[in-house]
């Protein structure tokens, strides 16, 4: 009896919800065949060197440029990581983006990077081979004319040239000398 009483009051519920989603009694629903929503897309051929669509190419005439890593105030006058580029990545470029940027004042110029070899070797990376690894090399940069640029103390915008070289250049450390 039991069973009974619940079979009906679940078939009334859901008849109840079938009478209210129903909508007016008598209405017709009109239908129209649709058609389609976008032009059907086809395999698009592409370029077997680089795996890309051609329309997608980049462009051969673009020219091509080097990512630099530059150390340089923010507005809060702290130090940051800025990602920046040149048409190619020469101690010169570096010094015209840190002066740009306002790491170091205008009148910094370039005098020398000697680099030497360690005896140390660090992994290449990741990607590489674990037997294949780099030389560490460490460098002596030589600038004259040296001032610190906005508002930022020397050892500050000394640190961020020592630091932007040897990012840049792939040195383990850096012997900055003021001429």
């Amino acid at each position: 009896m039991k069973k009974y009483l619940l079979m009906l009051l679940i078939a009334t519920g859901v008849m109840m919800t079938a009478a209210a989603c129903g909508g007016k009694s008598g209405a017709s629903v009109e239908t129209t065949a649709a058609g389609p929503s976008a032009p059907e897309s086809t395999a698009e051929e592409t370029d077997p060197d680089n795996g890309m669509p051609l329309s997608k190419q980049p462009d051969p005439t673009a020219e091509v440029l080097a990512s630099i890593v530059v150390y340089a105030p923010d507005d809060s006058g702290k130090v940051s990581e800025i990602m920046d580029a040149a048409s190619e990545l020469t101690e010169a470029n570096v010094i015209d983006l840190l002066k740009q940027h306002g790491t170091i004042g205008d009148s910094t110029t370039f005098v020398s990077l000697d680099t030497e070899d360690t005896k140390e070797t660090v992994a290449a990376g990741p990607g590489v081979s674990s037997t294949d690894s780099q030389t560490v090399k460490n460098g002596t940069l030589t600038l004259s004319g040296f001032t610190a640029g906005k508002g930022l103390d020397e050892a500050t915008a000394k640190q961020a040239v020592i630091d932007t070289f040897a990012a840049n250049f792939g040195l383990g450390s850096v012997k900055l000398v003021l001429k």
